[in-house]
């Protein structure tokens, strides 16, 4: 009995070891994707409900999208993007946590370089970490 409950817990910890992994997985698609001048590829990390919290609320990653694509209109402003300081947490079978620090690297032209912090909740939706709530600031 002992033994069953202890395989249990090990593969608990396995699969929320994975989660993390996958998690990681989804930022750096992002930044790829940003990276690429590729704000559609970006946007596939978002859940179709998602809300984006910064100076407004948005609801929705077609609102999401159209804001991004406003403020970064060219390649040039919208930079290279880097992701650090990542934390990673799983906090149920279906749901997690990432906190970190962003920066946009960009010439002067274009508005110069920026950073920040942002904390995102992801669901787990049919085997995919989608973004269902992104504060960026």
């Amino acid at each position: 009995m002992l033994k069953s409950i202890f395989l249990l817990i090990a593969a608990a910890l396995c699969v929320f070891a994975g989660a993390a992994d996958d998690i990681r997985e989804v930022l750096r698609q992002q930044t790829d994707a940003w990276n690429r001048g590729d704000i559609a590829g970006f946007m596939t990390t978002y859940a179709p409900d998602t809300v984006f919290v910064s100076k407004e609320v948005t609801h929705g990653s077609a609102g999401v999208r159209e804001r991004y694509e406003k403020t970064y209109s060219s390649r040039e402003k919208m930079g290279k993007l880097t992701f650090s300081e990542l934390e990673v947490r799983q906090v149920g079978p279906a749901a997690a946590y990432a906190i970190g620090h962003w920066a946009l690297d960009r010439g002067a032209a274009a508005g110069g370089p920026v950073e920040g912090r942002f904390s995102l909740v992801l669901e787990n939706r049919k085997g995919r970490w989608l973004i269902v709530l992104d504060h960026t600031h």
